[in-house]
């Protein structure tokens, strides 16, 4: 029986790591697999009824994994161990790290392109590397050209709308309204998005009803209150609420605005119109976390860019984009 450890830490790791786990499980004689997570990977893991060998701090800081845990952690993997590529990375580089110490095939899920540049140590160089499409797979051979590389597809091709989201959606929709969704990320950019889509919603505030959603991770952060003195000064009743998650709304919304999140290819998915607003404060986060100055849907025809105040009632359609759909069994070229 081949030993696997399985490591996460925000919920796009345990999105691409869980049918992983629920594979090799569906082989059991043949693999036994433990999980180690932190952050907010650990609540839904647990909710998926699995047990975690090792837990760490739901709100994880850097800190540093005393040898005799991380030894002990990485032998529950001797046969292999798969992490995510969460931001900011922690527990994962650090197990990552230890792995090619004791020559343990490391493989990595890339969830997104460019996260494979969270990986910056030669001591964390991944084996194995399972990409989201073949643009994702050319950054990571760029980045390490040893790794065997393989396209796993992609994880969120499965997310849609339950039906009291995507019915108040289109009763939106049907009043002639455009439903705009803004996804915010860190909030040292967050603030040029959510000022450029007021400004865009005050030329045609009749047109335009918003949802706002601020990355939970900075929710009460000082930071935040910019972005929040921003939101009160959209036109009267322009911004609603509607129950459901960020990335549900994201399929059923007529537009969707971001940078580079995850949101914005869900939109693409679903052939809603995908928008990334570019400025030098938004560029500058996006190569901090990615090492791209230009969010890649752009590059491909499926999202659109905008830089400045925009009617978002004439705004163009774009092709939508159409990945592999994720296929977990592909990780059983580690354990060949």
């Amino acid at each position: 029986m081949k030993k696997i450890l399985l490591v996460t830490k925000d919920i796009m790791a345990f999105r691409s790591l869980y049918p992983v786990a629920e594979f090799l499980k569906s082989h059991g004689f043949k693999f036994k697999v433990s999980i180690a997570a932190e952050g907010k990977s650990i609540k839904l893991w647990k909710e998926a009824r699995y047990d975690l060998v090792y837990e760490g701090d739901e709100d994880p800081k850097y800190w540093k994994l005393p040898e005799s845990e991380a030894e002990a952690l990485i032998f529950r993997g001797s046969d292999g161990i798969l992490i995510g590529l969460s931001n900011p990375i922690n527990l994962e580089s650090q197990i990552a790290h230890f792995a090619k110490r004791y020559h343990i095939p490391l493989g990595v899920i890339s969830d997104t392109w460019g996260t494979i540049n969270r990986l910056t140590e030669k001591g964390e160089a991944p084996d194995y590397i399972f990409t989201l499409d073949s643009f994702d797979a050319g950054l990571c051979a760029t980045k390490f050209p040893d790794a065997h590389i393989s396209v796993i597809g992609d994880i969120t091709r499965k997310i849609t709308p339950p039906e009291n989201v995507s019915r108040v959606c289109d009763k939106i929709q049907k009043t002639g309204k455009n439903l705009i969704l803004i996804a915010g990320q860190n909030p040292e950019y967050t603030d040029d998005v959510v000022r450029i889509i007021r400004d865009s919603v005050a030329l045609e505030p009749e047109n335009c009803s918003v949802v706002i959603r601020l990355h939970p991770k900075f929710s009460g952060l000082p930071e935040e209150k910019p972005i929040l003195d921003l939101i009160e000064n959209f036109p009267e009743g322009t911004v609603i609420k509607i129950d459901g998650s960020t990335d549900e709304i994201a399929s059923c919304a007529r537009i969707v605005v971001g940078v580079f999140t995850t949101t914005l290819r869900i939109a693409s998915m679903a052939h809603r119109t995908a928008i990334s607003v570019v400025t030098p404060k938004t560029i500058a986060g996006m190569k901090k976390s990615t090492g791209l100055s230009q969010y890649p849907l752009v590059m491909t025809g499926n999202c659109l860019e905008i830089s400045e105040p925009t009617l978002l009632s004439k705004i163009p359609r774009h092709d939508a984009y159409v990945p592999k759909e994720f296929n977990p069994a592909i990780v059983l070229e580690m354990f060949k």
